[in-house]
């Protein structure tokens, strides 16, 4: 079997399959022939902070993963709010069930009340703000 590199698309591909890749997305005008042993190395999954590249000479290796983009933080504080704001309102609305019929033990009141600040600092958060947000503490 012979597998190819394209540094251009940083993927690899099986020379079985070249004409269906001729015949759809194309062969890579820039792809090179790398051993088993390559393929082995670089076609698994990414060692922790690190991404597929290739070097000067085409080949596959492994570099320094770039940070995230302003967007990318923006992106995951959001969904980090999201996920937080969905906690809150799970925490909240049974014990906004005892505070309305007035069966509330005073733990419940206290926690009830905790849980509400909590989701209206939580709502405060600019997330543009990425990554320097100071998130609130959850309630006890």
């Amino acid at each position: 079997m012979m597998i190819y590199f394209s540094a251009t698309t940083l993927w690899f591909y099986n020379e079985i399959d070249k004409d269906k890749y001729v015949a759809g997305i194309g062969w890579p005008d820039d792809a090179i022939l790398i051993t088993a042993d390559e393929h082995a190395r670089y076609s698994d999954e990414a060692p922790v902070g690190f991404v597929l590249s290739a070097n000067d000479k085409r080949e596959p290796v492994w570099s320094e993963a770039p940070p995230p983009s302003h967007e990318q933080l923006v992106s995951a504080a959001e969904a980090m709010k999201s996920t937080l704001r969905a906690e809150a309102d799970k925490a909240i609305e049974p014990l906004g069930d005892a505070v309305s019929l007035g069966i509330a033990t005073d733990d419940e009141s206290a926690s009830y009340d905790s849980w509400r600040k909590y989701r209206v600092l939580l709502n405060r958060i600019d997330t543009s703000a990425a990554p320097d947000i100071s998130w609130p503490e959850l309630p006890a």
